[in-house]
């Protein structure tokens, strides 16, 4: 009875770790939703270097635009609006992915947002550090 009870535990603690809306860095996104070398850190180049963003919701997108707001963070934690993007989207899509250019080297805080008839509704920030090379 107790492995029972430990078993369905388990069961359960995995379906709601998997029950949660992700946003991963990656070099590119490949065949369906497969981020190729995920990370939160990139160099990039002088002239700019181009990062792939993959957003899982947790049940689907749900929105037929996704809204990615871009902002800097400064040397004191300060969030400096640097670029807004929208993304067409399907509110059945299970997964989005946008890639976006970076031109400056520094800390991003990326919000992504559901767009509604009625304004816009959270669903998932990260951060991704840039280094020039």
């Amino acid at each position: 009875m107790k492995t029972l009870v430990s078993i369905a535990f388990m069961v359960l603690l995995g379906v709601g770790a998997s029950a949660q809306s992700t946003l991963t860095f990656c070099v590119e996104v490949g065949k369906g939703d497969s981020c190729i070398r995920p990370t939160t850190e990139f160099d990039i180049d002088d002239d700019g270097g181009t990062i792939s963003m993959l957003v899982k919701p947790e049940d689907s997108v749900q929105t037929t635009i996704l809204r990615y707001k871009i902002y800097y963070i400064d040397n004191y934690g300060n969030e400096q609006w640097s670029n807004t993007i929208e993304q067409i989207t399907n509110p059945s899509w299970t997964f989005a992915w946008q890639d976006v250019v970076f031109y400056d080297p520094g800390t991003y805080k990326i919000k992504v947002y559901r767009t509604l008839p009625d304004g816009e509704k959270f669903l998932i920030s990260g951060l991704v550090k840039l280094f020039c090379r």
